[in-house]
């Protein structure tokens, strides 16, 4: 970060500039005693732009300290998986089946990354399961995403203004529950309007753009799992042995 230091409350007559370094520490300049002005010029990067013009006090003979904070760049355009019958496409359930708790695991990482490169272990770590919920026109969807009423284990949740946000970085997502009656292999995502089938770990990442931070691709998939089916065999027996060879020149086949 830099910093512009001024002798009006305007910033128009500028004195000095202090730049940051990496532990967030600028050097000392020196100004005639009073009161002199700080604003921020630059923002380290990932981090906004702090507009404030800061007064600051320095007196005879001492060194007059600022301590000034940042508010990193995040998103609060978060991922809604919305679970779905494979063989439908559609948000009811066949027979006894259900797609409520489905559970998913997502992984934040600090920094840039793709599937080949991936830390082995994340920055944070969360487990969510998908809930049933109604829309206006009475139509049930089953839905997960990172929020506490969605929640069944991990870390804290990042959190900007009292909303759940996603920092500058890299997420991963894999369904790694199937709900009951339905198989987890063979379970793909499917971004809204696309035909793209995305098996296994969905990865995405945040980045800047401009004073924003921004989340790449959709951020509402449906995920389609297979429901699970059995087999019916009959077996042909005699009545009176029970055996499943026939009395006398009797056949068991059917012809």
């Amino acid at each position: 970060a830099t910093f512009g230091v001024y002798s009006d409350k305007g910033c128009n007559s500028q004195l000095a500039t202090l730049t940051a370094d990496g532990n967030g520490d600028t050097k000392e300049v020196e100004v005639k005693a009073g009161t002199v002005y700080i604003k921020e010029l630059s923002a380290p990067k990932g981090y906004k732009l702090d507009s404030t013009v800061h007064a600051l006090n320095v007196e005879v003979g001492k060194t007059a300290t600022l301590t000034v904070a940042d508010t990193p760049k995040v998103t609060e355009t978060l991922i809604d998986l919305f679970k779905i019958d494979m063989e439908t496409g559609k948000s009811s359930p066949q027979g006894t089946a259900s797609l409520e708790g489905a559970e998913f695991t997502w992984s934040y990482y600090d920094g840039y990354y793709n599937a080949d490169n991936l830390p082995a272990k994340a920055t944070r770590t969360w487990t969510t399961k998908t809930v049933a919920e109604k829309d206006s026109d009475g139509t049930i969807h089953y839905v997960s995403r990172l929020a506490d009423s969605y929640k069944v284990s991990g870390d804290s949740f990042y959190t900007q203004d009292g909303k759940n946000v996603l920092p500058l970085g890299t997420l991963t997502v894999t369904e790694t529950k199937a709900p009951n009656g339905y198989l987890l292999d063979g379970a793909y995502m499917q971004a809204d309007g696309s035909s793209e089938q995305i098996k296994g770990t969905y990865l995405t990442q945040i980045s800047e753009d401009g004073e924003l931070a921004v989340l790449s691709g959709s951020n509402q998939y449906s995920v389609s799992d297979k429901v699970i089916r059995g087999g019916v065999k009959i077996q042909k027996r005699d009545l009176e042995t029970k055996d499943t060879k026939a009395q006398g020149s009797a056949t068991l086949q059917y012809t």
